[in-house]
């Protein structure tokens, strides 16, 4: 693909469980909001990575599906933030991948789902697991997990980050532990 221009606005896909929307190859998305309503959204896959360059800030969700960023996948943000949101997001691209001097958000889609950091992300429990391999492969301005008005618990194990982190579990009955 040549590249998404949203101007602002909001790319919408509707795909079967076992149809998901990915892109691959070389992708430029400008500002906006690239959101699979059904089904998985995958940038890139194991065999065919996605090059994605981001000309303003991006929202990346998967409101009923899983949001992966696949092993080849490179996403190369200058100034841009990134919001990757799904409540089963994987991370599969190496150390350094994803840069940006913005930020990047990883953020569940349902406010009340928990979220486990670090070595908390081997938890059996039901949540947004974020490794330390996927914070490995991001370099950016900030790390933020959650958002505003989360109110799952934030768990937060033996956790490395490069960059200024912040944690979000400000919602009713949102909470971190360490």
């Amino acid at each position: 693909t040549n590249g998404i221009v949203l101007n602002g606005n909001t790319l919408t896909t509707r795909t079967g469980l076992f149809s998901p929307t990915t892109i691959s190859g070389n992708a430029i998305l400008s500002a906006g909001q690239m959101v699979a309503e059904f089904g998985d959204l995958n940038l890139g896959t194991s065999m065919a990575g996605a090059n994605i360059t981001l000309t303003g800030d991006m929202l990346v969700q998967a409101k009923a599906g899983n949001l992966t960023v696949g092993p080849l996948t490179t996403i190369a943000g200058g100034t841009s933030n990134l919001t990757l949101q799904a409540d089963d997001l994987f991370i599969l691209s190496s150390p350094g991948s994803i840069v940006s001097s913005g930020n990047v958000v990883l953020a569940p889609t349902s406010v009340s789902r928990g979220i486990f950091l670090g070595t908390a992300a081997g938890s059996p429990s039901p949540g947004l697991k974020v490794s330390q391999a996927m914070i490995n492969a991001i370099d950016a301005g900030g790390l933020v997990i959650g958002q505003s008005g989360d109110s799952g618990a934030v768990t937060i194990g033996t956790t490395t980050v490069a960059n200024p982190l912040t944690v979000y579990a400000n919602g009713g009955g949102g909470k971190v532990l360490l």
